[in-house]
C-alpha cells in the first residue's frame, strides 16, 4: 500500500512538472517580457493569433496581465517573415508542417509554394523507399531457402525494377518544378504583397507555372539477378 501511494505521488509530481513545462512563460518572464518582441517571434514561427491565449493562461496563474495590443503588433510583423515563398518552399522540401496562418494577401501563395516543395519531399521519400526495398529484395533472393521463396522474391524484384525508374522520373519532374518556382514565376513575390513585381506570363496567365516537359531518360534495362 505504501509503495502504491509513493508511486502515485511520484506520478502526480511528474505530471505537475510536465504541465509546468507546457507553460509558455514563467512568472518572471510575464513581468519582464517585451510583448511586441514575443509577438514577432510567435509570428515568425507561423503560430496563429490564438496562440496569445497560451501566454494569457500562463500569466494569469500569477495574477499578471498581458499586453495584447503590443503582442498583436509584433505578430503582424513576424507572420510576414514566415509567409515568404522561400520559407514555404523550404518547409515543404524538408517535410515540415505547412501550417498556414498567413494574412489573406499571402495565404494562397504560401500554400502553393509549400505544395511545390512538399512534392519534392514526397517524391524523394517514395524513391528512397522503393530503392531500399529493391536492395533488400536483391539481397534476400540470394539467401532464399526454397525455389518457391525465390520465385516470390523474383516477382517482387521485377515489380520494383519497374517502379524505381518511374519514381526517379517523378522526383526529377518535382525538382525541376521546384527550381522553376523558386527562380521563375514567383521570384518577385506574391500577388498583392508589398513590393510585388509582376513576372513574365506563361500561357497568358501571370505567374502561372510553365509546362515542364518530363526529362528524357533512357529505357531501364534490369540486370539479371545471379543466384
Amino acid at each position: 500500500m505504501i509503495l502504491k501511494t509513493a508511486a502515485t505521488l511520484a506520478m502526480l509530481a511528474g505530471l505537475g512538472l510536465a504541465l509546468a513545462s507546457c507553460q509558455t512563460l514563467n512568472e518572471a518572464e510575464c513581468q519582464t517580457v517585451s510583448w511586441q518582441t514575443l509577438g514577432q517571434q510567435d509570428g515568425a514561427q507561423g503560430r496563429a493569433t490564438t496562440y496569445i491565449g497560451r501566454h494569457q493562461e500562463a500569466c494569469s496563474k500569477h495574477g499578471l496581465p498581458i499586453d495584447t495590443v503590443a503582442w498583436q503588433s509584433g505578430w503582424e510583423q513576424g507572420i510576414r517573415q514566415y509567409c515568404t515563398p522561400d520559407n514555404a518552399l523550404n518547409r515543404g522540401r524538408n517535410g515540415q508542417s505547412g501550417e498556414n496562418n498567413c494574412p489573406a494577401d499571402l495565404s494562397a501563395g504560401f500554400s502553393n509554394a509549400y505544395q511545390v516543395g512538399r512534392a519534392v519531399y514526397d517524391a524523394q521519400t517514395e524513391r528512397d523507399r522503393l530503392t531500399n526495398d529493391l536492395n533488400a529484395a536483391t539481397q534476400s533472393i540470394v539467401s532464399a531457402a526454397t525455389t518457391e521463396e525465390r520465385a516470390v522474391i523474383q516477382t517482387r524484384l521485377v515489380t520494383l525494377q519497374a517502379q524505381v525508374p518511374e519514381a526517379e522520373r517523378r522526383l526529377s519532374r518535382a525538382r525541376e518544378r521546384y527550381d522553376d518556382y523558386r527562380f521563375g514565376g514567383y521570384r518577385g513575390g506574391f500577388p498583392g504583397a508589398a513590393g510585388y513585381v509582376a513576372q513574365p506570363t506563361y500561357g497568358g496567365a501571370p505567374n502561372a507555372m510553365p509546362v515542364i516537359q518530363p526529362p528524357l531518360i533512357p529505357a531501364y534495362s534490369p540486370r539479371p539477378v545471379a543466384y
